[in-house]
């Protein structure tokens, strides 16, 4: 079904067994010396067993002056070898998957703990201090950083730390090594990089200088067969002046290669746009396949790449089409560590897809372990995600056709309960479909697919769903189910303020669902829930102004901080560029015929629309759960009728629900959050 994707292909002396790579993706996993803990080699036996062509291990830091994570990878010390066999014996044991570990220097990047090394100054190519303008990840590269520029000591010293790991890769079992330059978070690409390299010397001078160097003495080491690559970006996508250009990186490649290179990991960007080194949900997949193509285009070695691909028939399409020659992927490896296995056994409608909301595997920029929204077993034990048959298999009614009501009937069903879904409405999917999921104008679509994944698991399942049918009281008492699991959702909070119910006042809820026609001039009462549909409304051609109580709006529904900062400072650009007029910290007092009274540093001013739309915060709906309870009825809640938050708590309440529930040997009531 996927020829291309399912050819071995030769790099250096190794076969691999298919073109499909798990990109090196941190997960914070580790201890804070960076040794691999049992969570991190459970993460690569899980990858290992995935059906992979090459998994290639996070990045690991080669000298305690370059540590940018404070849970990081390490591999400066013999003793941490011992945690990298585990882990490459782990990738091995899956009997597809070569394993290649990643190497880094942080250089001005580095974090807290190598600062104390360093006494608060960090170590770069040059002392300059602020990065290039842009939005920037602030929790992970400060605006401004205070480094010194690196003597030649300092700089052979770092050149023999990735030599010296490199050694130690070879010796933990690894097949291979990657150096990271790309970025800008890494110090190979500083030196690669006209804003961060004003060096003089033959470092600065020859910007690719350093790289080689790296790359030959690596190559001189570890021998002819063990393999040696470097991600690169194909432009860091910088305005003119500020950063590499694709046409440098082409005439670089040819040079790599001679020194010694097998692959290239090909990407975009840096952490001061990094729109392009994690799409965000408003990117459209496979958004740098282009520009890999580029470099595909220069080089005789093989290309990996990857830009936000969670479906095999891109991956194939762009394989295909020569743009890469191996597909890689990223943050689907985290929701669908099988992802391989299930393309080249055909069952693509098995497949988890990732949703790129970028939750769980966000919060690794504030030094959190990793977690996935549609995969609660990401980054865990199996302990603590196995699923085992239930001792007493009951019948289990579930109320809501959301992804939390989905997510408990699938793991209940998995756990041989008799499960029946009930559903309200004409359709599966809850928020997630109606709101999140159905943004005109914007590029949300993608969290659609947890939907898709799920309807198809209940299906092959067998889990009978009842449509249109609104769970009462009376329908429990006819049913007569063990236990009644409720995830009935949220509902639009409406404020109190004089003239709510005007004509003219919409919520979001009915926008989005009912599609009625709106004014050219229109009010979104709401800087989090409305920030979406303002810039949907306003790319129709609508005259919009955005209306926050708070300092700050575009922190939607389904991204809640801290993982904010790429998508937040999308929005907010496109925002911008369609001219939405965002007004902060604004009190509505009143809403009038022909707009909304607002109070904003004591004044009050009259804004004009023909239509508001009130996108305010949303509150639980669970009526049903208190006439459950006067009925003795054992009964559950899951996702937003607990509380509303996002898509990440709605499917892990639901799993830990559905994980635990027996069927009751007595009455009892549980409430579970």
């Amino acid at each position: 079904m996927f020829p291309h994707l399912q050819q071995s292909i030769n790099i250096g002396h190794t076969t691999f067994s298919n073109r499909m790579a798990v990109l090196p993706t941190q997960k914070c996993l580790t201890n804070l010396d960076g040794y691999a803990t049992p969570e991190a080699v459970e993460a690569y036996r899980v990858l290992g067993d995935g059906g992979w062509g090459l998994v290639i291990v996070e990045i690991t830091v080669v000298h305690p002056k370059g540590m940018i994570f404070e849970y990081g990878m390490h591999l400066f010390e013999d003793t941490h070898i011992t945690g990298h066999r585990q882990i490459a014996e782990a990738i091995h044991q899956g009997g597809t998957a070569k394993a290649v570990c990643q190497l880094l220097h942080g250089g001005r990047s580095a974090a807290r703990s190598a600062r104390m090394v360093l006494g608060g100054v960090r170590l770069a190519p040059s002392a300059v201090l602020e990065g290039p303008p842009g939005i920037g990840m602030e929790a992970l590269v400060p605006a401004r950083v205070e480094c010194k520029e690196m003597t030649e000591e300092e700089i052979q010293e770092a050149i023999e730390g990735f030599v010296s790991a490199s050694v130690r890769a070879k010796s933990a079992g690894y097949d291979g090594v990657e150096i990271h330059a790309a970025n800008g978070v890494q110090l190979v690409h500083q030196f690669m990089s006209p804003w961060f390299n004003r060096r003089q010397d033959r470092w600065g001078q020859d910007r690719a200088a350093f790289a080689i160097e790296v790359i030959r003495r690596i190559r001189r080491v570890v021998g002819p067969e063990f393999i040696v690559a470097i991600r690169v970006n194909a432009s860091d996508m910088l305005p003119e002046g500020m950063g590499l250009t694709l046409e440098e990186m082409q005439s670089w490649v040819p040079r790599f290669e001679e020194a010694g290179i097998n692959y290239l990991n090909v990407i975009a960007g840096t952490v001061f746009n990094p729109e392009h080194v994690v799409p965000p949900i408003y990117q459209p997949r496979g958004v740098t396949a282009e520009l890999i193509g580029q470099i595909k285009q220069v080089t005789r070695v093989p290309v990996i790449g990857g830009g936000k691909i969670n479906d095999p028939i891109l991956a194939e399409k762009l394989v295909t089409e020569g743009k890469m020659d191996i597909a890689g992927f990223s943050r689907q490896a985290l929701a669908d560590p099988d992802f391989a296995r299930k393309t080249v056994e055909g069952r693509s409608d098995d497949i988890r897809r990732c949703i790129y909301c970028d939750i769980g595997c966000g919060e690794i920029f504030f030094m959190t372990r990793v977690r996935c929204s549609v995969n609660y077993a990401c980054g865990r034990l199996p302990q603590d995600y196995e699923l085992s048959p239930a001792r007493t298999p009951g019948r289990v009614m579930v109320v809501g056709g959301g992804v939390a009501g989905m997510e408990a009937a699938r793991v209940l069903a998995l756990r041989n309960h008799r499960v029946a879904l009930y559903e309200k409405s004409d359709h599966l999917g809850g928020n997630v479909s109606d709101l999140a999921g159905n943004m005109p104008r914007v590029n949300t679509h993608d969290v659609n697919s947890s939907v898709d994944y799920l309807c198809s698991q209940l299906q092959q399942l067998q889990v009978p769903v009842q449509m249109g049918v609104e769970v009462t009281p009376q329908l429990v008492d006819e049913v007569q189910p063990d236990v009644v699991v409720l995830a009935t959702g949220s509902q639009p909070f409406i404020p109190d303020v004089p003239g709510v119910q005007e004509r003219g006042v919409i919520t979001l809820d009915d926008y989005l669902k009912g599609k009625p026609e709106v004014g050219n001039t229109v009010i979104v009462w709401g800087g989090d829930y409305g920030s979406e549909i303002a810039l949907s409304l306003a790319r129709q051609g609508k005259a919009v102004t955005l209306v926050s109580e708070k300092d700050e709006v575009a922190l939607t529904p389904y991204m809640p901080q801290p993982a904010t900062a790429v998508r937040q400072g999308l929005l907010l650009r496109h925002l911008d560029e369609a001219n939405v007029n965002i007004k902060l910290r604004c009190n509505v007092k009143q809403i009038v015929p022909g707009g909304i009274v607002v109070q904003s540093d004591n004044r009050e001013e009259t804004l004009e629309a023909n239509t508001v739309i009130i996108a305010h915060r949303r509150q639980p709906l669970d009526q049903l759960f208190q006439g459950l309870v006067a009925k003795g009825m054992p009964v559950y809640k899951v996702g937003d009728c607990v509380e509303p938050k996002n898509i990440l708590e709605a499917v892990h309440t639901a799993y830990r629900v559905a994980r635990q529930i027996e069927k009751p040997t007595g009455q009892a009531v549980y409430s579970v959050r």
